[in-house]
């Protein structure tokens, strides 16, 4: 069985290069909120991909399958969104954050 691995923001730039990478060998699930990336063609066509659109700043606790391994990318993207709104971007990277560690923190791996 393929080890299946967790990319959260895996559909912008960094995230979809991964995602190609890794999926030749192991089972991907991207989650998204697709608030500047877009699920385009490229990344619907790599094979062992599951792409799930979802905003982890909103949701408090979600139920997770069991991954090997978790690669956190999630984050406010653009330099002007940077510039416009400081609190916001750095609010809004620690509560999502803070959102995943509370929904894996009941599994002992």
């Amino acid at each position: 069985m393929k080890k299946k691995i967790l990319l959260i923001g895996g559909a912008g730039f960094i995230g979809y290069h991964l995602a190609k990478k890794l999926s030749e060998k192991y089972s991907v699930e991207i989650f998204d909120n697709f608030s500047r990336a877009t699920n385009d063609d490229s990344i619907k066509k790599l094979r062992n991909i599951e792409i799930k659109k979802l905003d982890l700043n909103k949701i408090k606790k979600f139920k997770l399958k069991i991954y090997s391994h978790i690669f956190y990318l999630a984050a406010t993207v653009g330099v002007k969104n940077v510039i416009k709104d400081p609190f916001y971007t750095f609010q809004n990277k620690i509560k999502t954050f803070l959102n995943v560690v509370n929904s894996i923190r009941k599994y002992k791996k």
